[in-house]
């Protein structure tokens, strides 16, 4: 009675933990995209933006113009699709657990045109530490105008540096410590 009880209880635990490792947090979107007469667009490039994190994945249709995303997270998200000589479309697409949602695509024609970017990356903030520090190379250290070529300075080069202060207790000011 004992040993079928045993079996019983340790079938259940396997049922109940195979069905808990089946379930799936993640659906998929898929998609054709197709000019104005309605032929497939090979290549498009589809960009999937998680709305939430900011993530974005890209994925490119196959010859036939059909795209499928891998497995993502449910929650909303930016389909977008570019190709050349069309006008880029966008649509967002709320995505829940286990469906592939389906978004089709009716580019229209566009006009040719040229984007320049420009970039300025910025330097980094750490805001964990509040050290400045400063490095520079040895060439642009030969290359300064120092007087006596001293070392020491260049500390007042690097930004916020300051003389330090004696830390040492004057004679007649010395520390008196309460008993």
């Amino acid at each position: 009675m004992v040993r079928s009880m045993s079996k019983s209880v340790y079938l259940l635990l396997f049922s109940v933990i195979s069905i808990a490792f089946a379930q799936v947090d993640t659906g998929t979107i898929s998609g054709l995209v197709r000019d104005p007469s309605g032929a497939a667009i090979p290549r498009v490039q589809v960009m999937l933006k998680d709305e939430a994190t900011g993530l974005t994945t890209e994925v490119a249709t196959n010859q036939a113009g059909l795209f499928v995303s891998p497995p993502l997270r449910a929650g909303s998200y930016v389909v977008e699709v570019r190709a050349k000589g069309f006008e880029t479309a966008a649509r967002r697409v709320q995505l829940d657990v286990s469906i592939r949602r389906e978004v089709d695509f009716d580019l229209t024609v566009g006009a040719l045109s040229e984007t320049v970017a420009v970039k300025d990356v910025a330097g980094v903030l750490q805001t964990d530490t509040s050290t400045l520090s400063n490095l520079r190379s040895e060439k642009a250290i030969q290359d300064l105008p120092l007087n006596s070529r001293n070392f020491a300075q260049l500390i007042t080069l690097a930004t916020s540096a300051m003389p330090a202060q004696s830390q040492k207790a004057r004679p007649d000011r010395s520390a008196k410590i309460p008993r």
